[in-house]
C-alpha cells in the first residue's frame, strides 16, 4: 500500500519532509484499505501468560531480555481487533474494483 503511494508521479514531486509527514499521517488507512484488497483475513487467539513462578524458575539469570521474546509492546484489544474486521468484513460487502480501490487510496 505504501508503494501504491510511492509509485505516485506527484508523491515524487513533493520535498522529502512532506513525503515523509504523508507517509506518517496516513499509513493507518492506506494499511486498512491494502489489507481489504489483498482480502486478508486472520484469526485470534489468546496467548498464554506463564505464571510469576514459572517465570522465575525457569528464566536463566544471564538472559537479559528474555528468550528470543519480542520487547513489551500494548497488545491489541479484542475490541480493537473485532473493529478492524468488522471494517474489513464491510470493504468486502461493497466487491469493489482495483480501480475503486485505487481511487480510494488517492483521495
Amino acid at each position: 500500500t505504501v508503494a501504491f503511494l510511492r509509485n505516485l508521479p506527484s508523491f515524487w514531486q513533493l520535498p522529502p519532509q512532506d513525503q515523509r509527514q504523508l507517509l506518517q499521517g496516513c499509513w493507518g488507512p492506506l494499511f486498512l484499505l491494502g489489507l481489504a484488497q489483498d482480502a486478508v483475513t486472520f484469526e485470534v487467539a489468546e496467548a498464554p501468560v506463564p505464571s510469576i513462578l514459572k517465570k522465575i524458575l525457569l528464566e536463566e539469570p544471564s538472559s537479559s531480555g528474555g528468550s528470543g521474546q519480542l520487547p513489551n509492546r500494548p497488545q491489541p484489544s479484542l475490541a480493537a481487533v473485532q473493529w478492524l474486521q468488522c471494517c474489513l468484513e464491510s470493504f468486502w460487502s461493497l466487491e469493489l474494483s482495483p480501480k475503486e480501490y485505487a481511487c480510494l487510496k488517492g483521495t
